[in-house]
């Protein structure tokens, strides 16, 4: 595999966190090792947070499955960093936090909610540490394959980005809203989304899901990742104050986007290839 370290440009980041505090039996998660399979035959370098109780079970099936281990690290999590994490604690100062009223029960749980809103903090841990020392990081979610229809073509274009890099860009294209603007450092990290910057309403932030971004993929420079994480210390805490409810992350940046000079590159895109 020494191509993989001839070309390390990107590193791709996922987990598997049982988020619920249920057990979790073999059958789920050899349901889950079936969807990271697909992120693994990118053969890029791959970093996998995992929770305590599926650390040995993914150590085994990375050993037995993939020869090509040295390109890939497991963070197996200790139980208090999860639950030690900023954004955890930051959240559970809030004691009588609403959830939204248009959620996915029993998914959109207080739990999983906060998981969605650490992936930033995930990144940003990571960095400092940055394993195989690249430029660029991406986040996949674990079955991000699901929405996958030309699994090979995804797989190759993937390689491409780590094989090529990703050259920062110095402006946006003009918009039918708004006109070119220039893009700073901090700023080049992409989104796929859904809507374009004026479609949602900001009385909907804590009722529905916003599409502005979704959140199952991110690909940032280690700049812009930092960035991120810097209006996460700085404007999570007071949004919990302020409205009183937890969101999903991909509302979260909905706001940062509309309350701070936060610049990210959005492609339009929807749950596919």
């Amino acid at each position: 595999m020494h191509f993989i370290r001839e070309y390390m440009t990107v590193t791709l980041v996922t987990s598997l966190i049982n988020y619920y505090h249920v057990p979790l039996n073999v059958s789920t998660w050899k349901r889950r090792f079936s969807y990271l399979n697909r992120l693994l035959d990118v053969k890029i370098p791959t970093v996998i947070y995992v929770s305590p109780d599926g650390a040995k079970l993914l150590e085994t099936h990375i050993l037995t499955y993939y020869h090509n281990h040295d390109c890939v690290k497991i963070v197996p999590l200790a139980k208090h960093f999860f639950e030690s994490s900023s954004t955890f604690l930051t959240t559970m100062k809030h004691r009588s936090l609403n959830m939204p009223k248009e959620r996915l029960i029993p998914k959109d749980t207080l739990e999983y909610m906060i998981y969605q809103n650490s992936k930033i903090e995930f990144l940003y841990q990571l960095i400092k540490i940055n394993p195989f020392n690249t430029n660029h990081f991406m986040w996949c979610d674990y079955d991000i394959s699901k929405m996958w229809k030309d699994i090979s073509q995804c797989v190759r274009k993937l390689r491409f980005i780590n094989t090529n890099g990703i050259a920062n860009l110095t402006h946006l294209p003009p918009t039918e809203h708004e006109p070119s603007k220039e893009i700073s450092q901090n700023d080049q990290i992409y989104f796929p989304g859904c809507w374009d910057k004026h479609e949602w309403q900001s009385e909907d932030l804590c009722r529905k899901i916003s599409w502005r971004f979704a959140g199952t993929f991110i690909l940032g420079s280690i700049e812009s990742i930092i960035n991120l994480y810097s209006l996460y210390t700085e404007y999570y805490d007071s949004f919990l104050c302020k409205y009183e409810t937890i969101v999903w992350d991909v509302n979260f940046y909905t706001y940062l986007e509309g309350k701070t000079n936060w610049n990210p590159i959005v492609y339009k895109a929807d749950h596919n290839d």
